[in-house]
């Protein structure tokens, strides 16, 4: 039922996922980039066919991700589309050197595949994994990083995490290390650091990025050779110096300006115990909380005929029952007020948030408004 509930107001919680707080980053690139072995259509060619493999593989890239890794799971698709792999082989340096000039290609390793792919296949490679050349060749340039370029190595990570040691109930400063580095997303890195508040290093880097929250993030550059950084880490944040910012710090943070702690969230449901068909409204919030990772602090609930229940029905002008309230440090969850206004709901003038959108609900509930 949370989930029927729930529907309208979740969009929020892609937003409030990031960097894994509630769960990992479940919705990014997969780790090893296998985009030349298609998945198979109904409308592949039927008729037997060979396709040849050449690997380029960088000789001075110790992180590089070598895509013979990938050969088995080609070998079974091509075998599932009636297409038969006749040679795979790493390419000798001469062999590299030639083709990597040939084709243009800029980026470390690649793949060049020829043979008789059928036109479907040919088709779904240039959609995504990289380009037909006029003499038919299937080059390979969509490369997961790390990867080797321009003489460099890119998508090698330096991060930074700035603690909030006095604080217990904000993030562990290590899980944003092992959400980027799940297999979903991958991110490799050379050095992770993290700093107390109170190190010297760490006051620096707050003076200079002028931070405000923590913990923090910081990651380098080489971040944004990762797809996930520019679709969903940047919007969180900001590049200076060389260095990404996260300023959307997933709460509880503390806040270095005033000293608080925020996204410490309390909750108050007004009930009538006699309404024994309504829904309850625990199982909302419950999923709520649970599902977008808010710290829930402290759980209120009133009969909707005791003082305290009266006086707030009367302070919001509630119509219905069971009421769900989250205090103002629901809006520390970034997207969570936005999506809660454009659901009907309402933030009123103290910060509180209101439930109020019961008409779309699928769920019998109790009109108070005489």
């Amino acid at each position: 039922m949370a989930e029927k509930i729930c529907s309208g107001i979740l969009p929020w919680l892609a937003a409030g996922l990031i960097l894994g707080m509630a769960v990992s980053l479940l919705f990014l690139q997969q780790a090893v980039p296998v985009a030349p072995a298609p998945a198979p259509q109904a409308n592949w060619t039927k008729e037997a066919a060979g396709i040849e493999i050449l690997l380029i593989n960088p000789q001075d890239c110790p992180a590089c991700r070598p895509l013979d890794q990938v050969l088995p799971q080609l070998e079974e698709v091509a075998a599932g589309m009636n297409l038969t792999v006749s040679s795979a082989r790493n390419a000798s340096a001469a062999e590299g050197a030639a083709l990597i000039a040939k084709y243009n290609i800029t980026r470390l390793p690649s793949m060049v595949v020829t043979g008789n792919y059928s036109a479907e296949f040919a088709s779904d490679w240039t959609g995504g994994a990289g380009t037909k050349e006029s003499d038919g060749a299937l080059v390979l340039r969509n490369i997961y990083p790390p990867y080797y370029e321009n003489g460099k190595v890119v998508g090698v990570v330096r991060g930074t995490v700035i603690a909030a040691p006095n604080c217990t109930a904000c993030l562990d400063p290590e899980r944003y290390y092992t959400s980027l580095e799940d297999p979903q997303v991958d991110m490799k890195f050379s050095t992770k650091s993290v700093l107390q508040e109170n190190d010297a290093a760490a006051q620096a880097l707050i003076v200079q990025y002028n931070i405000t929250k923590l913990p923090v993030l910081l990651l380098s550059e080489d971040a944004g050779a990762y797809d996930v950084f520019g679709q969903y880490l940047l919007p969180l944040g900001e590049i200076r110096g060389g260095w990404f910012i996260l300023r959307n710090v997933t709460p509880p943070y503390v806040d270095l300006q005033t000293g608080r702690v925020h996204g410490l969230v309390e909750t108050i449901f007004i009930v009538n115990s006699s309404c024994t068909d309504c829904f309850d409204a625990s199982d909302l919030s419950a999923y709520l909380v649970g599902s977008g990772g808010m710290a829930l602090v402290k759980n209120t609930t009133y009969e909707a005929n005791s003082t305290a229940g009266k006086e707030l029905i009367a302070k919001y002008k509630l119509r219905n029952l069971p009421a769900l309230l989250y205090s103002p440090d629901a809006s520390a969850y970034y997207g969570f007020s936005e999506a809660w206004l454009a659901e009907g709901e309402t933030v009123e003038s103290d910060g509180w948030h209101v439930f109020r959108a019961y008409e779309s609900l699928a769920v019998p509930y109790q009109n108070i408004s005489g």
